[in-house]
């Protein structure tokens, strides 16, 4: 959704089109992401998160090694940049989530109600 919706060509390039450029990235080499600049930057956004009180992980690393492969020179793109292309119904308003996960709360409590969820979905279905 996020490469979509930070695309340059957005809305006037379909999906099919962003879509083959994303083939093209994802099967090119992957060991450019480890060149020299692209560490600096990981470095620096990690301190940055670090500096502000939130913890840094290894799911942040991946997060910015998958973001640099679909999103390049895009990592740092805002909900409201997306505006423009939906402020006059051009694009349908996309739906994001994210989860707030606590320091002092376990991952297996999301793992249990994860597994509910779709317990309880595959029986309604």
């Amino acid at each position: 959704m996020s490469t979509l919706y930070s695309h340059p060509g957005f809305p006037n390039k379909g999906p099919k089109d962003i879509n083959s450029e994303l083939m093209k990235r994802v099967s090119s080499n992957p060991l450019r992401l480890l060149l020299p600049q692209h560490i600096t930057n990981y470095i620096q956004a990690l301190w940055t998160k670090k500096a502000s009180g939130q913890p840094v992980t290894f799911t942040d690393i991946f997060g910015m090694l998958i973001g640099e492969t679909l999103m390049p020179a895009r990592m740092d793109i805002k909900l409201s940049d997306i505006q423009e292309k939906i402020n006059q119904a051009q694009s349908p308003l996309p739906l994001f989530t994210c989860l707030h996960v606590k320091p002092d709360v376990s991952e297996l409590m999301f793992a249990v109600l994860n597994w509910g969820y779709l317990s309880i979905n595959s029986l309604r279905g």
